[in-house]
């Protein structure tokens, strides 16, 4: 876990040159921790969005939780946002599995958020190894719940730069971290163009709809700065 946390922090020479512009608080976002873990002011179960699941016409409720250095100590009001996204070959996997992140990234003065997406693609996890693994006759369905991923976490930054205020977020600072299947989601999500979309996945809008209309109706996505690819 500490060595993937140190390679993220090859990703920080972006990530510092741009918030020094911004942010000139003398140890903010470096290498070493500014604030304790008890400096840190952690909300759970925050609910951003209810999309139907896919594959299934149940509907589900997608959750984040958001981790600040607490108000009452860090005198700065907006923050960079890093918004981090959990592995698990979209069939597993929880946003609990980024809390070290969160709380580490929190500690070096950003706010972070870790999200629930959809999971699930007619592919037992237990049998990952086999059929999933060489998606036999399951290819179609994988890229429908990766393009749903993308869905739910364009949904989570929609209605993290709505709520900005109620967390200290700067919206023209705002990060992806993905993990495994969660860095495939965050750079789809920040690359991947809804004209490209019937080109790759030629079911994907008629399976669970658009980009952007799913989730929540808030918008627009703000500008994403940069993406720290994690595995």
């Amino acid at each position: 876990m500490k060595r993937l946390l140190f390679a993220s922090f090859f990703l920080f020479s972006a990530l510092i040159s741009f918030a020094q512009s911004q942010h000139c608080l003398a140890g903010r976002y470096s290498q070493d921790a500014l604030f304790d873990s008890t400096d840190i002011q952690i909300t759970t179960d925050v609910h951003y969005a209810t999309s139907m699941r896919w594959p299934g016409t149940q509907m589900d409720s997608l959750w984040i939780d958001v981790y600040q250095p607490n108000p009452n100590i860090d005198p700065l009001e907006k923050r960079p946002l890093i918004v981090m996204v959990h592995g698990g070959a979209f069939l597993t996997g929880s946003r609990s599995d980024m809390a070290y992140f969160s709380m580490e990234m929190a500690r070096r003065g950003f706010v972070t958020a870790n999200i629930t997406y959809r999971l699930g693609w007619n592919c037992a996890a237990q049998d990952f190894l086999g059929v999933c693994a060489t998606c036999q006759g399951e290819a179609a369905k994988f890229r429908v719940a990766m393009y749903r991923g993308s869905q739910d976490t364009r949904a989570a930054l929609r209605f993290l730069t709505a709520h900005a205020n109620d967390y200290g977020i700067d919206t023209s600072a705002v990060f992806l971290q993905g993990e495994s299947a969660g860095s495939i989601n965050a750079l789809h999500t920040v690359f991947l163009q809804q004209p490209e979309v019937q080109q790759w996945c030629a079911n994907c809008v008629d399976e669970v709809g658009l980009l952007d209309t799913t989730g929540n109706s808030f918008g627009p996505m703000p500008n994403v700065k940069g993406v720290i690819n994690s595995c």
